[in-house]
């Protein structure tokens, strides 16, 4: 299938090929080790570098770092906060023993502990509050810096535009720590979303992600107008193009969201696969439409497929922070 792909043979509507490019893609550039001695996937990557497609995949990687702390900082943020709860814990059971003690030399010593204590947790709290200050200020230096490259790429193709507009919004909100979204940027959200996925890509969905997250609703997946009408790629096996999900919000700290919808008559399972393919979880989905959290996942990178009467259909990253 990847020498199909990488010599482009591969036949469908166009926003689905794209996505198949950019998988294969993102694929090889993460994994070096598959470039060697394959003149093919070479000259692949080669022929997609300086387009959108390769473009746009370094912004996706750089958007990737943008949460990751290095270990030492991360050290000391755990540290300090170790050490604040200890203190409060130690100003409650202080707090206990003064409530029954009359004034006196051991009053006056608590109270001493207590400023101590008190003095300590709000020196650290204000330096762990200037170290995410430090890395908020160098996320939006990052964010403006990748809406300078994301401006500059020439898209001609309705999936490269939407990726360039996606990302726009993204680098703008998100990427800022910023959630006051704009009407405009809404509309940038809701315009993508409702093309077509296979006409419009991969960031479709992502635009119905994002839109959820900063608006709080969730639009619909197009079903591209075929009528339940099986897609002509799924070699007869009766894939239906309304097979899709989107997850929502990525990059998570905490629960993420994957919305799914699966044709009538179709059997398939969300696959959890590491940043290495290995099946961390599988879910197996039969409702026409439906919802899974996906939680106490660690901290890395998460694959997400919807497999389809055996086929692999949609995959998508996840980020958990």
């Amino acid at each position: 299938m990847d020498s199909l792909v990488a010599q482009g043979e591969v036949e469908g509507l166009a926003g689905i090929i794209w996505s198949t490019n950019k998988y294969l893609y993102g694929r090889l550039k993460d994994n070096p080790s598959l470039l060697e001695g394959n003149s093919l996937m070479q000259s692949f990557v080669s022929a997609h570098e300086n387009m959108p497609l390769g473009q746009f995949y370094t912004i996706g990687k750089a958007i990737e770092t943008f949460y990751q702390i290095d270990s030492a900082t991360q050290v000391l943020l755990n540290a300090n906060q170790h050490v604040i709860e200890a203190n409060l814990a130690e100003i409650e059971t202080i707090d206990e023993e003064l409530a029954v003690l009359s004034p006196g030399p051991q009053y006056d010593s608590l109270l001493q502990q207590l400023q101590e204590l008190t003095d300590l947790i709000t020196q650290l709290t204000e330096e762990n509050a200037g170290i995410y200050q430090g890395l908020h200020d160098a996320r939006v230096q990052q964010a403006d810096a990748l809406l300078s490259i994301n401006s500059a790429i020439s898209t001609s193709e309705a999936y490269e535009t939407n990726e360039k507009e996606f990302f726009d919004v993204y680098l703008r909100t998100i990427a800022k720590d910023n959630g006051q979204v704009t009407p405009t940027q809404l509309t940038t959200l809701e315009n993508i979303a409702s093309q077509c996925p296979a006409e419009g890509g991969r960031a479709v969905y992502w635009a119905i992600g994002l839109h959820g997250h900063l608006d709080g609703g969730l639009l619909e997946i197009q079903e591209c107008g075929l009528g339940g009408r099986s897609d002509d790629s799924s070699n007869g096996k009766g894939i239906k193009q309304a097979n899709s999900f989107t997850l929502y919000p990525n990059p998570s700290s905490g629960d993420c969201k994957l919305v799914y919808e699966l044709g009538e008559d179709n059997e398939g399972k969300i696959l959890v696969a590491d940043q290495f393919g290995r099946e961390v979880s599988a879910y197996k989905i039969s409702n026409t439409s439906g919802q899974l959290i996906l939680a106490d996942y660690p901290s890395g990178f998460y694959f997400i497929h919807l497999v389809v009467n055996g086929q692999a259909i949609q995959t998508e990253k996840l980020v958990r922070l």
